[in-house]
């Protein structure tokens, strides 16, 4: 597979107020908001890469949906990304699929903290981690990052 056909055109201007795009909605930007640049957390901001767009299609072309089995190299591929990438050695038993990265995050606070502990964040994140925080009667406790030098740094 070429690079062309696995990459984004990331320098493409893309005006998303042409679809119905959550993040550059009126009510979610406010008053004067269309000057703002919203960098949404999983609201890309470029065209899907060709290969990506290519299986999609395929799938669609097929015409059945349903609910599917986890494809049977999907923890290899990723324990070896992981070995790759950050040199962790996973062990597959120890992966856990979830719905979403929202449900997960409520799971982790409720099984890893108690009512009234405080939980940290480190903005920007995305706005629905201070709603799981607070629904799970925990204090969201807000730790920024600290610009040193032309770099982030968390502030332990």
């Amino acid at each position: 597979m070429t690079e062309a056909k696995r990459s984004a055109d990331l320098d493409a201007l893309i005006d998303r107020r042409a679809v119905p795009a959550l993040k550059v909605h009126p009510m979610v930007l406010g008053e004067g908001g269309e000057e703002l640049f919203a960098a949404g957390v999983a609201d890309m901001d470029f065209r899907a890469p060709p290969v990506v767009l290519e299986a999609l299609q395929k799938r669609l072309d097929h015409g059945v949906f349903g609910y599917e089995a986890v494809p049977g190299d999907l923890f290899g591929a990723l324990t070896g990304w992981m070995a790759r990438r950050h040199g962790w050695e996973m062990d597959e038993a120890h992966i856990l699929r979830a719905p979403n990265i929202l449900n997960s995050l409520a799971m982790a606070v409720s099984l890893f903290s108690g009512e009234g502990d405080g939980v940290i964040v480190q903005p920007p994140v995305f706005f629905d981690f201070f709603d799981i925080i607070r629904e799970n009667h925990r204090r969201t406790i807000v730790n920024p990052l600290i610009l040193e030098d032309g770099r982030y740094r968390m502030d332990f």
